[in-house]
């Protein structure tokens, strides 16, 4: 590259670098100018919690997921617990893990769709009898697509339907419709029946996929650890397409809502051996841009009210540019709201392993320091103070200015087994 292009490059660097700063500072600016002028006429706004701003939760599905974030989040830990300890401790693969995360993901369920959990299973069943009985026909794929269409379409026309119209004796069901509409999230469940529907069809036919080929030219399968596309493609046994494992595909609790969509090869394979592609570390670091993610957002609906506007109609009253200004800040908050709400499962689905992981370690460390707590407290009692010293102790302990000297011994403690883990993680690498 000749010395002029080089600096020609570097000018129209510069340019490129300067009229974005300004493009986004002036955006930036006119933004905060509208939400200021007009944000009394604004519906959707709510009461936030930065600097006593009013927070733009106009938008049903990001108010749904945010509110919900703080359940969702105790939900996933408690599940991840529950499975990543189960097969630990009783070595379950396939179809027993299948079993586990359909009734943890039928709890979930409830939760969420509360009796219209009738009609998820409903359907998905008709659909499995439907996959068995003609997978093997050259009419299937007419059929399967016939099938799912017909639902997707039927689902949306009768919103979800209504138990009054099975029977007036049905008709209390009503009542109990959960916190979130059915029919929104079966979208997904159709895509992942149509999968396994031609999953199963595959299966009775030769593969075309070359292990070997593949192996030579992928760099994760070559390394000894399987890729998505491995999974996805090879053949699994006809006896892993049950209808539990089933079942447990389609309402799988970390992917349920939001995806993505995996293929049911790649998830039967997955429940029988999970991938360790990821290290905790990457783990770790994807779920913390996530967070700073979600901060982004935070300060957007906090300062920008880019979505209320549109709700509220105003636009109609502005002038070209803010039409504009209004309408690429929506674009952007639709673009972080699907990012985060689809990250956010991602994360769950991803890091099982991980954060059991994570959470032995970290509640061996709290353990260790309650115990050498308890023994410095013993010791105190025992050598200085003597018995009758106790109240005495307990009372200065957990009062207001011994309650922080007692957080400070406690960090003190969890700090120092944390790094005796760290020694004992070195000394095995070493041997």
């Amino acid at each position: 590259m000749s010395r002029g292009s080089s600096s020609w490059k570097r000018s129209e660097l510069l340019f490129l670098v300067i009229y974005a700063i300004c493009f986004y500072a002036l955006i930036i600016y006119r933004s905060l100018q509208l939400t200021r002028e007009h944000s009394g006429r604004l519906t959707g706004l709510r009461r936030g919690w930065m600097w006593n701003r009013l927070n733009d939760l106009s938008d049903a599905q990001w108010r749904n997921f945010r509110g919900n974030l703080p359940i969702l989040t105790l939900v996933m830990g408690m599940f991840t617990l529950v499975a990543t300890t189960l097969r630990s401790q009783y070595h379950l693969k396939g179809r027993g893990m299948s079993v586990i995360w359909l009734l943890v993901s039928l709890s979930y369920l409830l939760y969420l769709h509360g009796a219209c959990v009738m009609f998820v299973l409903s359907i998905a069943s008709m659909n499995f009898v439907l996959v068995k009985i003609f997978a093997q026909s050259k009419y299937f794929s007419c059929l399967l697509w016939m099938f799912n269409i017909f639902f997707l379409i039927w689902n949306r026309i009768y919103e979800g339907y209504s138990f009054r119209t099975i029977g007036q004796s049905w008709a209390f069901l009503d009542n109990y419709r959960g916190t979130f509409r059915w029919h929104i999230c079966f979208n997904f469940v159709i895509l992942r029946m149509i999968s396994f529907g031609y999953d199963y069809h595959w299966a009775h036919q030769d593969s075309r996929f070359d292990q070997e080929k593949h192996m030579q030219r992928c760099r994760i399968c070559s390394s000894g650890k399987t890729c998505y596309l491995s999974l996805q493609e090879r053949s699994i046994h006809t006896d892993k397409f049950s209808f539990s494992m089933y079942l447990c595909y389609l309402v799988y609790a970390p992917l349920y809502i939001a995806g993505p969509i995996v293929s049911f090869n790649a998830f039967a394979s997955q429940l029988d051996m999970p991938q360790r592609n990821h290290s905790i570390g990457q783990i770790a670091w994807y779920g913390f841009r996530w967070v700073l993610s979600l901060f982004l957002m935070e300060v957007m609906t906090h300062f920008f009210c880019y979505n209320a506007f549109t709700i509220s109609g105003l636009w109609r009253e502005f002038s070209p540019f803010e039409v504009f200004i209004i309408g690429y800040g929506v674009l952007n908050f639709m673009w972080l709201k699907f990012f985060l709400i689809w990250r956010y499962f991602r994360f769950w689905s991803l890091a099982k392993s991980a954060i059991h992981e994570f959470i032995l370690r970290e509640l061996g460390a709290v353990a260790g320091a309650i115990t050498i707590t308890s023994l410095m407290v013993a010791n105190l009692v025992g050598y200085v103070i003597g018995p009758s010293g106790i109240n005495w102790l307990i009372s200065r302990l957990l009062h207001r200015d011994g309650l922080p000297v007692l957080g400070g011994i406690f960090t003190t403690f969890y700090v120092g087994t944390k790094l005796m883990f760290h020694i004992q993680d070195t000394k095995k690498n070493l041997q």
